[in-house]
């Protein structure tokens, strides 16, 4: 996403702001991701075996994918 705002047809003071805020907001998106699959892996409870973790990496790859897909629909709103 950083280098489609590279080619973003905006002033850099905007460009530059965009990058700032992915920046932060990659942060933040990982810490809700671990988290929530943190969360979400607790409700398997006792689970046997590898239950747990299998539910945590689940999450882990719906959210990656949720995210993907939300940069891939910004990014195809920006003028080039």
């Amino acid at each position: 996403m950083a280098h489609t705002l590279s080619k973003w047809d905006e002033d850099n003071e905007y460009v530059n702001q965009a990058k700032a805020k992915l920046v932060a907001l990659d942060r933040k998106f990982a810490e809700y991701r671990e988290t929530q699959c943190e969360f979400a892996a607790s409700l398997s409870g006792g689970g046997a075996g590898n239950a747990h973790e299998m539910g945590r990496l689940a999450c882990v790859s719906e959210l990656n994918n949720w995210r993907a897909e939300q940069l891939r629909d910004a990014a195809s709103d920006l003028p080039l």
